[in-house]
């Protein structure tokens, strides 16, 4: 019997459970479950939840952020965040996650899955002091 690869496996339970109910879902899963352990492939349900999530998103123009400051976000400060992220990506929806870090000295450092973008005091200071050696 051919196993089949985690792109295979999750290309599949997206499409029979696009555009279902719940309680649909619910009983795709079971079986996609079952079906995994089956072909005795249950170590890749995590690579597929992880490749699944990626898709989902891609298809419903979503993306996950993690933005990095020294202090809680404001709710103001993150809808900020969230709209110029809208705006860049030209998506639907972002998914944020305010990330508190004591190496930051101010600012913002903004990561998503293809790209960091970094608003950090640090960064913005090196870029002053090598616009100043020029």
């Amino acid at each position: 019997m051919m196993s089949l690869s985690v792109s295979q496996y999750t290309k599949a339970l997206y499409q029979v459970s696009e555009n279902k109910s719940p309680k649909e879902i619910d009983f795709i899963i079971n079986n996609f479950l079952k079906i995994l352990q089956k072909n005795r492939q249950m170590k890749l349900v995590e690579k597929i939840i992880a490749e699944f999530s990626l898709l989902f998103n891609k298809k419903n123009k979503i993306i996950e952020a993690e933005i990095i400051s020294r202090d809680k976000l404001t709710i103001e400060t993150q809808k900020k965040i969230e709209e110029f992220l809208i705006k860049k990506y030209e998506i639907d929806k972002v998914i944020t996650k305010n990330v508190i870090s004591q190496k930051i000295k101010g600012g913002i450092i903004i990561k998503t899955q293809n790209e960091m973008i970094d608003f950090s005091v640090a960064n913005q200071l090196l870029k002053l002091k090598r616009a100043l050696i020029k």
